[in-house]
């Protein structure tokens, strides 16, 4: 075969390869290993959007700026003259319920007592995205009491992430699960995904 029809024959098969690739539609199953493992097929921008909106959520609470009580006239007030935190988490807050904005507040209210226990090793931040009593010696009615507070805050929250991007809520809480953790303060328990064993383990942070 002539050297001309060889490179031809190869340039043809190489389009027909790439058209292929282009053309053929991929699920994209996401993985991560740090701190625990996603393994479920979802959409790479539902994906990206919960990492984008945990990120939001988490630094305005963390961040001490947002207003105790949410409204519109707070919101606009804010997003126009107020904090800098609140105004850069305008984009998804202004999207969300009523109830997970309460329930947010609600989580920014608490979060100096669940830190304080977190930082102890009572308290750990599991790989659903919830926290959960690791030190069972030293559960008393309170802190029951703070666990389930806060477990029902973030339902609210996952739920309407859920719905706003057409998702599991369980899997927003994965995923979410990752941000939590990464701003947990140390000596925090954390459940995190152990390639080796291909289990869920905890861990002190």
């Amino acid at each position: 075969m002539k050297p001309h029809t060889i490179a031809m024959t190869m340039l043809i098969a190489g389009t027909s390869l790439c058209l292929y690739i282009g053309c053929t539609q991929h699920n994209i199953k996401v993985e991560q290993d740090e701190p625990f493992r996603v393994d479920v097929n979802m959409r790479i921008d539902v994906y990206q959007h919960t990492v984008e909106h945990a990120n939001t959520i988490e630094d305005l609470i963390n961040s001490g700026a947002q207003p105790q009580s949410f409204n519109f006239f707070e919101l606009m007030d804010t997003l126009l003259f107020g904090s800098p935190a609140y105004a850069q988490s305008g984009s998804i807050v202004s999207r969300l319920s009523e109830e997970s904005k309460t329930a947010i507040a609600n989580r920014q209210n608490r979060r100096a007592e669940l830190v304080s226990w977190q930082q102890k090793g009572i308290i750990g931040e599991n790989a659903l995205g919830f926290v959960t009593l690791y030190n069972k010696s030293v559960g008393s009615p309170t802190l029951q009491q703070l666990i389930q507070a806060e477990n029902a805050d973030r339902t609210i929250i996952y739920n309407n992430l859920a719905q706003i991007e057409g998702a599991n809520p369980e899997e927003i809480g994965k995923v979410y699960a990752t941000q939590i953790q990464q701003n947990a303060p140390s000596g925090t328990p954390i459940e995190v995904y152990d390639r080796n064993s291909g289990k869920n383990n905890w861990q002190i942070k």
